[in-house]
């Protein structure tokens, strides 16, 4: 069955996110997408998706979003629909280089999740797209991070799947989305619980994770909380090491290894001039890399203090 998945990045997300999770967001998608080559007026949209909603209304919204566009009366899709594509390759030069740094590095997923990731996606590109598969799998990996200025919480992972972590369930309790099952073991012990809150009860359990075994405090809901998510896990003399990396305030690479992946990688997307296609190669790009280096492992895991 086919299905198309939208990514996007602009400043009323919120907006965005509520007008795109009505169903009829995607009955309107998915007829304007196989009707590409007609010029489709209201009536026959009207004909074609039976609605008691006000589908007038909903259409001008989507055009007000970007989203369509109506020109003589005719409604047009205005953002590109991509196809899902084959694994990318990559220069061997620059695999070998990425190889070179991924080894030297103490910590791969921090170096992954962090240098990689900056270089591939901090910037302020807008882009509205959508990608069109033939099943419910999906493409790319995606990156959470919730916390506060004293420590946070990260994860990567493919899309549509929620791993046990900290960074997911916070992420969810913030959307106010309906938590999986998954996360049930979480919720029983901490509930919706403040994540400020949290972290200060997060940070006494690392801290007591690294002193001597006479120090160790005494069991609690933050601690079995880390020890669910396999961030704390319990040694055979009943004291706790803690199993998660920590990225304290430093680089994970030098600066000229910094230059060099600016010097490699962009030039293998900025040819590419329309932004939309410019971010879909790049997500394609930075989650072939993931499969890549971590062919056995679904997610990454990691905090920053």
């Amino acid at each position: 069955m086919e299905k198309v998945t939208y990514y996007y990045k602009r400043e009323n997300t919120a907006q965005l996110n509520k007008l795109i999770s009505t169903p009829l967001f995607e009955e309107i998608m998915l007829h304007l997408i196989r009707n590409q080559q007609q010029e489709l007026i209201l009536r026959q949209l009207k004909a074609a998706i039976p609605t008691t909603e006000n589908l007038e209304l909903y259409l001008e919204q989507m055009i007000s979003q970007g989203i369509i566009q109506r020109v003589n009366r005719r409604y047009y899709l205005s953002i590109p629909i991509f196809s899902q594509q084959n694994r990318l390759e990559i220069p061997a030069s620059t695999q070998l280089f990425l190889d070179d740094l991924m080894k030297k590095s103490s910590n791969q997923d921090q170096f992954f999740g962090e240098v990689l990731w900056s270089v591939f996606f901090d910037d302020n590109t807008d882009y509205f797209f959508g990608v069109q598969t033939e099943d419910s799998s999906t493409t790319f990996v995606k990156k959470i991070e919730e916390g506060n200025e004293k420590l946070k919480f990260v994860s990567l992972h493919l899309e549509d799947t929620f791993p046990l972590s900290l960074a997911d369930y916070f992420s969810l309790l913030s959307k106010r989305t309906a938590l999986p099952d998954t996360f049930k073991p979480i919720e029983q012990l901490i509930g919706d619980v403040d994540i400020d809150y949290f972290i200060t009860q997060a940070l006494k359990v690392i801290r007591s994770s690294i002193r001597s075994k006479s120090k160790q405090m005494k069991r609690n809901i933050f601690q079995e909380t880390f020890v669910i998510t396999n961030d704390l896990q319990e040694r055979a003399d009943a004291t706790f090491s803690l199993t998660s990396p920590i990225l304290e305030n430093g680089s994970l690479a030098t600066a000229d290894e910094l230059d060099e992946l600016k010097k490699i990688l962009p030039p293998l997307w900025e040819n590419i001039k329309d932004d939309n296609e410019r971010i879909f190669y790049k997500k394609q790009l930075y989650s072939y890399l993931f499969h890549y280096y971590f062919p056995e492992i679904d997610f990454l895991h990691y905090l920053k203090h």
